[in-house]
């Protein structure tokens, strides 16, 4: 529907133009009409290549807003594509494990080889999940948005979004646990590039 709108208007435009020439060509001479006409085809093939365009870049945009979210390549593309803001979390992986704040995650297949210092850890709000028995963070703010409730939550240094798709009533200091759906995450370098993707498409430049 957003790329059909703009179309829409353009043939708006276009209809409009056509009729006005139309116009002119019927009010002039023979040799002015001639003259008139190969402008209007003219204009009307111009019109058709517009068009065909206009779409052809609407749709590559598309395409690469859908791979830049899946694939940013580095923690500010991460931030920006993603409403909420990715959580990213200063973790350390060992051992095949993923460790941060006293927490301990088995590192999926495409993480579990990154043993650098400084590594960060990507995970969208809606790939975090309630389980009683998952981790202990504390609520720090609790925000009903539509249908969905998102909670601003703690545990030490770490600070993360969680999206549920319903609404819910939490308290500030409640205590609640969360899982992660480790599979989805993300990892970033030190300087924060990307270093690891779930969906494993680093070359990407943008």
């Amino acid at each position: 529907m957003e790329i059909a709108i703009p179309i829409i208007v353009l043939l708006i435009l276009g209809v409009g133009l056509y009729i006005l020439i139309k116009n002119q060509i019927d009010s002039n001479s023979s040799k002015t009409q001639e003259q008139m006409e190969l402008k209007l085809n003219a204009f009307v093939e111009s019109f058709k290549l517009t068009s065909a365009e206009n779409m052809a870049k609407q749709l590559k945009e598309s395409k690469d807003d859908k791979e830049i979210f899946e694939n940013p390549n580095s923690l500010k593309v991460a931030e920006i594509s993603n409403d909420p803001p990715m959580n990213i979390i200063e973790a350390k992986i060992s051992d095949n494990q993923i460790r941060f704040e006293g927490i301990d995650v088995e590192a999926p297949k495409h993480l579990s080889k990154l043993t650098e210092d400084g590594l960060k850890i990507g995970l969208r709000s809606s790939d975090i999940e309630l389980d009683e028995n998952g981790h202990e963070f504390e609520v720090e703010l609790a925000e009903i948005s539509g249908s969905e409730t998102l909670l601003h939550l703690k545990r030490g240094n770490t600070k993360i979004i969680v999206s549920i798709e319903e609404v819910l009533n939490f308290k500030i200091h409640d205590k609640i646990k969360i899982n992660f759906k480790i599979d989805k995450a993300y990892a970033f370098h030190a300087d924060g590039k990307l270093a690891s993707s779930p969906l494993a498409k680093l070359k990407r430049n943008y």
